[in-house]
């Protein structure tokens, strides 16, 4: 049985409803990727940083088909954190599955 929150929160064109908070959205696509909309529960998610939502969201954005979004995430988040290591692994990843090998080599830089 589907979740019925989680489908209100999904939006397949990829694009975020203005109305759903970021987080809870970005929960809803974790969800909805591994398979399990069904065990999503609203209020028992939350998120304890900016940082840690973004590299959340940026992840869940990857798994369900969204590599472009999950890099600019990434990207945008790293102009604030320019040396976090875990958003510059993730993004050197996604880059190097986009085939951007120049733009990844240059945040390998920053490890």
């Amino acid at each position: 049985m589907r979740n019925n929150k989680v489908m209100e929160l999904y939006d397949p064109s990829g694009v975020t409803l203005a109305n759903a908070n970021r987080s809870l959205y970005c929960c809803a696509l974790t969800y909805l990727s591994a398979g399990r909309p069904d065990a999503f529960q609203e209020d028992a998610n939350f998120y304890v940083t900016d940082d840690q939502f973004s590299y959340v969201y940026a992840i869940a954005l990857d798994g369900v088909g969204a590599n472009e979004k999950a890099i600019a995430e990434l990207e945008r988040t790293l102009k604030q954190r320019p040396y976090d290591r875990r958003m510059l692994s993730a993004l050197i990843s996604f880059l190097d599955k986009a085939g951007q090998k120049k733009k990844a080599d240059e945040y390998r830089a920053r490890l």
